[in-house]
């Protein structure tokens, strides 16, 4: 049987459009719009060590952030993906 080859286009547009809302989101100071961008157990490690656990507690970090400081977001592209990881399996059942 013959394993069928993932559409890496595809995911790649899926993950630029994702990018774009995150950016978007960020420069209008959209603490609910991330959120909703992330899954309810995510874990973010800070630089310093802090951690942040669960959606709820990552939106309130991002407004406090928002208050604080000043947030430019920008990102870098790289067209790597790999089956293995499970990124485009992810992508693939969230566009099903």
């Amino acid at each position: 049987m013959k394993k069928e080859e993932p559409d890496t286009n595809s995911a790649l547009s899926s993950i630029a459009a994702i990018r774009n809302t995150w950016l978007n989101a960020v420069r209008a100071a959209d603490a609910e719009g991330l959120a909703e961008l992330v899954t309810d157990d995510v874990v973010v490690v800070h630089g310093n060590g802090r951690c942040v656990r669960r959606r709820d507690e990552l939106k309130a970090d991002f407004l406090k952030g928002f208050e604080v400081y000043s947030i430019e977001q920008t990102s870098q592209v790289s067209k790597s993906l790999s089956e293995g990881d499970g990124l485009l399996k992810s992508l693939k059942s969230k566009a099903g």
